[in-house]
Protein backbone atom coordinates (compact mmCIF):
# COMPACT_ATOMS: atom_id res chain seq x y z
CA UNK A 1 0.00 0.00 0.00
CA UNK A 2 1.37 3.41 -0.97
CA UNK A 3 2.04 5.88 1.77
CA UNK A 4 0.11 9.14 1.56
CA UNK A 5 1.88 12.43 1.05
CA UNK A 6 2.63 14.25 4.28
CA UNK A 7 0.66 17.48 4.52
CA UNK A 8 1.32 20.64 6.44
CA UNK A 9 4.62 22.08 7.46
CA UNK A 10 7.37 20.48 9.46
CA UNK A 11 9.30 23.63 10.25
CA UNK A 12 12.97 23.47 11.11
CA UNK A 13 15.07 23.59 14.26
CA UNK A 14 18.46 25.01 15.08
CA UNK A 15 20.77 24.72 18.08
CA UNK A 16 21.50 28.23 19.33
CA UNK A 17 23.51 29.61 22.24
CA UNK A 18 21.56 30.38 25.40
CA UNK A 19 21.28 34.12 26.04
CA UNK A 20 20.10 36.04 29.06
CA UNK A 21 19.90 39.85 28.89
CA UNK A 22 22.17 39.84 25.85
CA UNK A 23 24.86 37.72 27.56
CA UNK A 24 25.76 34.31 26.25
CA UNK A 25 25.49 31.54 28.82
CA UNK A 26 27.13 28.11 28.56
CA UNK A 27 25.16 25.46 26.65
CA UNK A 28 22.76 25.51 23.75
CA UNK A 29 18.99 25.37 23.27
CA UNK A 30 16.83 24.15 20.41
CA UNK A 31 14.86 26.88 18.68
CA UNK A 32 12.13 25.93 16.21
CA UNK A 33 11.00 28.01 13.23
CA UNK A 34 7.80 27.80 11.20
CA UNK A 35 5.65 30.00 8.97
CA UNK A 36 2.31 31.40 10.01
CA UNK A 37 -0.22 32.87 7.56
CA UNK A 38 -1.51 36.22 8.80
CA UNK A 39 -3.81 38.77 7.18
CA UNK A 40 -2.25 42.15 6.51
CA UNK A 41 -4.78 44.74 7.79
CA UNK A 42 -3.51 47.43 5.41
CA UNK A 43 -3.97 45.45 2.20
CA UNK A 44 -6.31 42.66 3.31
CA UNK A 45 -4.02 40.06 1.73
CA UNK A 46 -2.45 37.08 3.43
CA UNK A 47 1.25 37.10 4.25
CA UNK A 48 3.52 34.51 5.77
CA UNK A 49 5.35 35.51 8.92
CA UNK A 50 8.15 33.40 10.35
CA UNK A 51 7.61 32.44 13.98
CA UNK A 52 10.15 31.01 16.38
CA UNK A 53 9.75 29.16 19.63
CA UNK A 54 12.26 27.99 22.25
CA UNK A 55 11.99 24.20 22.49
CA UNK A 56 14.43 23.25 25.23
CA UNK A 57 18.07 22.47 25.94
CA UNK A 58 20.36 20.47 23.67
CA UNK A 59 21.09 17.22 25.50
CA UNK A 60 23.30 14.20 24.88
CA UNK A 61 22.96 12.23 22.67
CA UNK A 62 22.23 15.10 20.31
CA UNK A 63 20.25 12.96 17.80
CA UNK A 64 17.64 11.93 20.41
CA UNK A 65 17.42 15.48 21.67
CA UNK A 66 16.82 16.69 18.11
CA UNK A 67 13.95 14.22 17.62
CA UNK A 68 12.35 15.43 20.85
CA UNK A 69 12.74 19.01 19.66
CA UNK A 70 11.00 18.20 16.34
CA UNK A 71 8.16 16.55 18.28
CA UNK A 72 7.84 19.65 20.47
CA UNK A 73 7.84 21.85 17.35
CA UNK A 74 5.10 19.72 15.74
CA UNK A 75 2.95 20.15 18.86
CA UNK A 76 3.60 23.90 18.87
CA UNK A 77 2.70 24.26 15.17
CA UNK A 78 -0.58 22.40 15.76
CA UNK A 79 -1.34 24.57 18.79
CA UNK A 80 -0.66 27.86 16.98
CA UNK A 81 -2.30 26.98 13.66
CA UNK A 82 -5.45 25.61 15.21
CA UNK A 83 -4.93 21.91 15.61
CA UNK A 84 -5.20 19.32 12.90
CA UNK A 85 -4.15 19.53 9.31
CA UNK A 86 -6.87 21.00 7.11
CA UNK A 87 -6.37 18.80 4.04
CA UNK A 88 -8.03 15.46 4.74
CA UNK A 89 -9.60 13.05 2.23
CA UNK A 90 -13.33 13.60 1.71
CA UNK A 91 -15.08 10.33 0.84
CA UNK A 92 -18.26 12.14 -0.22
CA UNK A 93 -16.90 13.68 -3.44
CA UNK A 94 -16.99 11.86 -6.76
CA UNK A 95 -14.54 12.24 -9.61
CA UNK A 96 -17.16 13.97 -11.75
CA UNK A 97 -18.08 16.41 -8.98
CA UNK A 98 -14.42 17.25 -8.32
CA UNK A 99 -13.55 17.89 -11.96
CA UNK A 100 -16.69 19.92 -12.66
CA UNK A 101 -16.58 21.99 -9.48
CA UNK A 102 -12.88 22.46 -8.99
CA UNK A 103 -10.40 21.12 -11.54
CA UNK A 104 -11.92 22.19 -14.86
CA UNK A 105 -12.95 25.75 -13.85
CA UNK A 106 -9.41 26.46 -12.67
CA UNK A 107 -7.85 25.28 -15.93
CA UNK A 108 -10.55 26.50 -18.30
CA UNK A 109 -9.18 30.05 -18.47
CA UNK A 110 -5.77 28.87 -19.70
CA UNK A 111 -7.07 26.44 -22.33
CA UNK A 112 -7.27 27.34 -25.98
CA UNK A 113 -10.67 26.72 -27.60
CA UNK A 114 -9.45 23.56 -29.36
CA UNK A 115 -7.85 22.27 -26.14
CA UNK A 116 -11.06 22.96 -24.23
CA UNK A 117 -13.10 20.90 -26.72
CA UNK A 118 -10.57 18.09 -26.46
CA UNK A 119 -10.57 18.21 -22.65
CA UNK A 120 -14.39 18.06 -22.49
CA UNK A 121 -14.39 15.13 -24.93
CA UNK A 122 -11.79 13.25 -22.88
CA UNK A 123 -13.53 14.00 -19.59
CA UNK A 124 -16.83 12.65 -20.95
CA UNK A 125 -15.09 9.35 -21.76
CA UNK A 126 -13.54 9.28 -18.30
CA UNK A 127 -16.91 10.01 -16.65
CA UNK A 128 -18.47 7.14 -18.60
CA UNK A 129 -15.91 4.75 -17.11
CA UNK A 130 -15.09 6.24 -13.71
CA UNK A 131 -17.74 8.88 -12.96
CA UNK A 132 -18.96 7.20 -9.79
CA UNK A 133 -15.47 6.65 -8.33
CA UNK A 134 -15.09 8.43 -5.01
CA UNK A 135 -12.16 10.83 -4.79
CA UNK A 136 -9.46 10.32 -2.16
CA UNK A 137 -8.63 14.03 -2.02
CA UNK A 138 -10.42 16.85 -0.31
CA UNK A 139 -11.39 19.91 -2.26
CA UNK A 140 -9.77 23.02 -0.84
CA UNK A 141 -11.04 26.29 -2.23
CA UNK A 142 -8.27 28.88 -2.45
CA UNK A 143 -8.97 32.05 -0.53
CA UNK A 144 -7.30 34.54 -2.80
CA UNK A 145 -6.92 35.16 -6.52
CA UNK A 146 -3.14 34.71 -6.41
CA UNK A 147 -3.28 31.11 -5.13
CA UNK A 148 -5.92 30.24 -7.76
CA UNK A 149 -3.60 31.54 -10.47
CA UNK A 150 -0.63 29.56 -9.09
CA UNK A 151 -2.66 26.35 -8.93
CA UNK A 152 -4.04 26.77 -12.46
CA UNK A 153 -0.52 26.73 -13.92
CA UNK A 154 0.57 23.46 -12.29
Amino acid sequence: MAQQRQRGQRGFIRAEPVRDDGKELPGQSWRGYFNLKVADPATGKNKYKQQSVLLGPVESPKSESKLKAYDALRVEIQRVTGGGLNARPDPGISLRKFTEARWFPMREATLRPSSKISAVYTLNHIYAKFGSVQSRHRIEVPTDKRSRQRRSHT
